[in-house]
């Protein structure tokens, strides 16, 4: 049984190709996609799940002045057994989530390596970032404010 609320909560950003990038959240516990247009937006790949990037919400993606890219997300705590079992206990307002921080060495969008920015807490985890300076990224969840230094390039 899966979960899926389906393609929602898109975030778009433009490659240095000049491609753009969607990131999309597609369910609870279902991995982010990713789909690229090369007309504007007018059509887009099938969906794939690029490595890396786990299940999550609320995407949001930029292009880093390095040419990476970042991507924020939230994560629920992923339920053991059947999801079946877990769906029945399922309480509405559930707010165990960790903030995660994806980066793309290549510009692409296809490999991502994730990063904890905070474990899970209280927390919508729908997050906010910006680059800052070449490097270092400020990410915003909720009431909270991270400073996030990248491994260099």
């Amino acid at each position: 049984m899966d979960d899926s609320e389906g393609f929602n909560e898109w975030s778009i950003v433009r490659l240095a190709d000049g491609r753009l990038l969607g990131i999309i959240r597609t369910g609870h516990y279902t991995p982010l996609v990713a789909s690229w247009s090369i007309d504007e937006g007018k059509t887009w790949t099938k969906p794939v799940t690029p490595a890396g990037l786990g299940p999550g919400c609320d995407p949001f993606v930029i292009r880093l002045s390095d040419g990476r890219l970042a991507v924020a997300y939230g994560q629920l705590p992923q339920p053991q057994g059947p999801r079946e079992a877990y769906w029945k206990d399922y309480s509405v307002g559930a707010d165990e989530r960790r903030c995660l921080l994806a980066i793309n060495a290549d510009g692409s969008g296809r490999n991502w390596v994730s990063y904890t920015v905070a474990d899970y807490a209280p927390t919508s985890a729908y997050a906010t970032i910006f680059e800052v300076e070449t490097g270092t990224i400020v990410y915003q969840a909720d009431l909270n404010l991270w400073r996030v230094e990248l491994p260099p390039r």
